[in-house]
């Protein structure tokens, strides 16, 4: 997984005037609902929706600001009702995880005592005030069975329900079509080329007619069936792969790295395990790819998901030619040759490449971690290619 910089939607942001469209429509919904005999309620806190987008009775046009184009970890923590909003979605979004494998991966006995220390766990993780007199109404004995931990989860998404229906009448993913080619111009400015889950697929932004078109998938991190709130927030839109995103992703309540905070970076590293010496030269590919994670990474049980969901241990055997290659050029093209190239052009008035465009030439990477989102399987191949380094100077 490959993170992707805040400076791309920034741009994007700026570029298709985004806040000050979108904003022209969620204002007008909101001074619709306003003027609605039966405005929407929020059941959690029974006030009015629309109140969630006022200051001091006003619509607020910097929280709007905020929600379109802000980073989420800002505006969660800058904003009460958002970070209420947020602690209650996730605690409905998470909530699918199986209890046996949360035991057995914290290497406990799967006994009554730690069932219901982990439920307990879970809940007070994505604890708020809009959850807190729910469940010393009505759930105050929620840890105790599997029945009791649902039937909170369904009390709560129920209301949540709710409350998103009454947010979608101001705010929701569908007002972006009523801008046209608004989300291929988004795709065009963010200049994602490389789907950032996988790093093995193109996202290709083209033009056709005049008008910027891309084949990227939108992926909204945090659904917006259940996040609605965010179903129009840039930090929420990840460029994707239909792969990655509608067959791998797609709305699993699993807790992986967002791209806009992290990546694998050097806490996950492509090996290459097994094999022959012909293997080493390039000459086979009778070898496995395997995915070297750090064992106290902070956010190791992200990584560890990430991996799984998008099934890179799995898909990336298909890449093994591609290693094959990069282990034969690098026998073939060793660093004599690398002098001599400098010196032919050298001879021939030309300037000396750089080591990046040396890299390029010999590998067709750059091996710069800086590119890896500019070409498929780069960091498969800068991995692999520190490990054969790495090999090289203990022989």
């Amino acid at each position: 997984m490959i993170k992707l910089e805040h400076i791309i939607l920034t741009k994007a942001e700026k570029s298709s005037d985004y806040f000050n469209k979108l904003k022209v429509v969620i204002q007008a919904n909101y001074t619709k609902e306003i003027s609605s005999t039966t405005p929407a309620m929020n059941p959690f806190t029974q006030q009015k929706v629309f109140r969630l987008f006022e200051i001091k009775g006003s619509f607020d046009e910097n929280f709007l600001r905020n929600l379109l184009s802000g980073n989420f970890s800002n505006i969660i923590n800058k904003y009460q009702v958002v970070h209420n909003y947020f602690l209650t979605c996730s605690l409905v979004y998470f909530s699918s995880f199986n209890i046996k494998d949360e035991l057995k991966y914290r290497g406990l006995v799967d006994n009554r005592p730690n069932r219901e220390a982990i439920r307990k766990e879970y809940v007070s993780t994505y604890d708020s005030s809009w959850t807190d007199i729910l469940i010393q109404n009505s759930h105050p004995s929620f840890e105790k069975s599997e029945k009791a931990f649902n039937a909170l989860i369904k009390d709560v998404k129920s209301k949540l329900t709710e409350l998103n229906i009454g947010i979608g009448r101001i705010l929701n993913y569908d007002m972006i079509k009523k801008f046209n080619n608004l989300r291929h111009v988004l795709l065009n400015h963010m200049g994602v080329e490389v789907c950032p889950y996988c790093n093995r697929q193109y996202i290709t932004n083209y033009n056709y007619e005049n008008e910027p078109k891309s084949t990227a998938d939108v992926d909204h991190f945090y659904p917006k069936s259940i996040f609605t709130l965010f179903s129009l927030s840039l930090f929420n839109f990840v460029p994707s792969c239909q792969l990655c995103n509608s067959r791998f992703k797609s709305d699993k309540g699993i807790d992986i790295l967002f791209p806009y905070e992290k990546g694998f970076s050097e806490d996950v590293r492509f090996k290459m395990m097994g094999g022959s010496v012909d293997s080493i030269l390039g000459h086979d590919t009778e070898f496995e790819l395997t995915l070297d994670v750090n064992g106290s990474a902070p956010h190791l049980r992200k990584l560890e998901n990430s991996i799984r969901m998008f099934r890179h241990t799995e898909t990336y055997q298909s890449h093994k030619n591609t290693v094959r290659e990069l282990l034969f050029k690098n026998q073939a093209y060793n660093r004599t040759l690398q002098g001599d190239l400098q010196n032919l052009l050298k001879d021939m008035g030309l300037e000396q490449l750089s080591k990046r465009e040396l890299n390029l030439f010999q590998f067709g990477y750059t091996l710069d971690p800086q590119d890896f989102g500019q070409r498929p399987l780069s960091k498969l191949v800068y991995d692999i290619y520190l490990q054969v380094q790495k090999h090289a100077s203990y022989r």
